[in-house]
């Protein structure tokens, strides 16, 4: 007997509390059917609750619509997938550092100029707002605005990466943005190198990284021994010290509990650095982001050390891995 129910209605029903044995498929399968409809009653309620990225996305009558349908059950799934919270005790960021951070990844993403600023902080601003009560749920101490706590430094990152991946995947060449309190506006155009939507991922995160590496140096200037040693395509082990160095800078400002690097040579005799931060302060929110797809990322050390082995002209790539409170980037030179 054909019941009338597709794949996604049942996932409602499993999503919505409602299946159990005692439930015929059938019954479910019509849009007029008491089941639907209750189904439809508690999205209603969820959805006046939370319209912008809690874990509701779609009103009663959105359900109607096939797309909004499956918006609504893949949101429900990506939660469902998400990292437990971060429960062990963590050091306070220093407080310019976790700045430093968050302004560099907010200016490069207007100096790019792939959406206008003024929209993408009313997008920033839904986003945290939909997506709070369910993180403070998980942390019930933490304040809002306080980056120094790493658990609200991992939430807002989180919140500012999301907001610039959305925005690339509907990235603007030429657009108009508001520039002042008055409502003045201005015209803006990519350049023309970037015309390119998929570059952007990638330049964000040089960009980004680049200033974290000048900041390094520039703060720690007055001891040389601290940095580290660059130069056109030094031996491995050079490498491997001076990366040891960018790391150490990112536990000093405690960002991350410990930070360990290794070399070693891959079968195909390409040299191969392994760095792994222990409990960084985006420990949870890199790899929410890894599982949404969003690009770029919020992998701070490794655009740190991207950067440093481009100030070598070193050419490399990268994949991370993540594993309990472990977060190894491998880069392949």
């Amino acid at each position: 007997m054909n019941t009338g129910i597709g794949p996604l209605r049942l996932l409602l029903l499993c999503f919505c509390g409602l299946g159990s044995c005692c439930w015929s498929l059938h019954t479910f399968g019509s849009r007029s059917s008491g089941a639907f409809q209750h189904a439809k009653a508690g999205i209603r309620q969820g959805s006046a609750k939370r319209r912008h990225g809690g874990c509701w996305h779609m009103s009663a009558d959105e359900i109607d619509d096939g797309q909004s349908y499956l918006s609504w059950v893949g949101r429900k799934l990506e939660l469902s997938r998400r990292p437990p919270p971060v429960m062990i005790p963590r050091a306070r960021i220093q407080r310019d550092f976790a700045v430093l951070l968050m302004r560099s990844s907010y200016a490069v993403a207007d100096e790019l100029d792939y959406t206008p600023m003024d929209g993408f902080q009313r997008e920033f601003f839904l986003f945290r707002q939909g997506e709070w009560q369910d993180f403070q749920k998980q942390h019930p101490g933490i304040l809002q605005g306080d980056l120094t706590d790493p658990n609200y430094f991992d939430f807002i990152s989180f919140a500012q990466y999301a907001t610039i991946a959305a925005g690339m995947r509907s990235a603007q060449l030429l657009f108009t943005e508001k520039v002042g309190a008055d409502g003045e506006t201005q015209t803006v155009q990519r350049a023309p190198e970037l015309a390119d939507d998929a570059l952007l991922p990638g330049e964000h995160a040089r960009r980004v990284g680049d200033r974290i590496f000048t900041y390094i140096m520039e703060t720690f200037a007055s001891v040389p021994e601290a940095l580290p040693q660059v130069s056109v395509k030094p031996p491995l082990s050079i490498i491997a010290r001076g990366v040891e160095r960018v790391m150490d800078k990112f536990r000093l400002n405690f960002f991350c509990v410990d930070a360990k690097v290794a070399a070693s040579t891959g079968k195909d005799g390409s040299a191969v650095l392994t760095v792994t931060a222990r409990a960084p302060a985006t420990l949870w929110s890199q790899q929410v982001l890894a599982q949404r797809r969003d690009a770029p990322t919020n992998d701070f050390e490794a655009k740190a050390v991207a950067a440093y082995l481009r100030a070598c002209q070193v050419p490399h790539t990268y994949t991370t891995t993540y594993s309990g409170l472990d977060v190894t980037h491998t880069f392949r030179l």
